[in-house]
């Protein structure tokens, strides 16, 4: 099971992308990303059935869980939001793809979610699993470095490939 649902969030990452990169790229490009992303979508269908039959077979608690009334309709929504993301592919309409995918896969996540929710940590607060207080500086502190670090990275990528091209 966890190859096919690897399979799934790899195919959903690939969506994702290519719908993102539709309105990033020029003419040329721009054709060639909405083809991987319309592909990419039918991939995300195909690798999304192939993660429940494995559930089936691999993991029943929690394919019944996913067969409660709210990840079900979460399911279908993210389901219906594909078929639309499809639709304004096929009409070129990459703006209103790019909410669509967004909330796709916001959709499977929270699915996912709904069906786990009851079980995971119920025992638990917030504060018993928190790591310890040392840990947590450490962390807040090389999260501030790496943003320090990756910040004007981001700044010059975005400023080089942003830019009007020189003819």
């Amino acid at each position: 099971m966890s190859l096919a649902v690897g399979l799934f969030a790899i195919a959903l990452c690939a969506q994702l992308a290519a719908v993102y990169l539709t309105i990033e790229t020029r003419t040329a490009l721009r054709d060639d990303f909405r083809r991987r992303a319309y592909w990419a979508t039918f991939v995300v269908a195909i690798t999304g059935l192939l993660a429940l039959a494995a559930g089936v077979a691999d993991a029943p608690a929690l394919i019944s869980h996913l067969r409660a009334p709210l990840p079900i309709a979460i399911i279908a929504a993210a389901m219906l939001l594909g078929i639309l993301v499809l639709l304004l592919l096929r009409f070129d309409n990459a703006l209103t793809a790019r909410v669509a995918v967004a909330a796709e896969v916001t959709a499977v996540l929270c699915a996912w979610y709904a069906a786990q929710a009851p079980y995971v940590l119920t025992q638990l607060g917030v504060v018993q699993p928190a790591a310890p207080h040392v840990t947590l500086i450490i962390f807040l502190w090389t999260s501030l470095i790496g943003g320090i670090v990756l910040l004007p990275s981001l700044l010059l990528l975005f400023g080089v490939f942003k830019r009007a091209p020189i003819d």
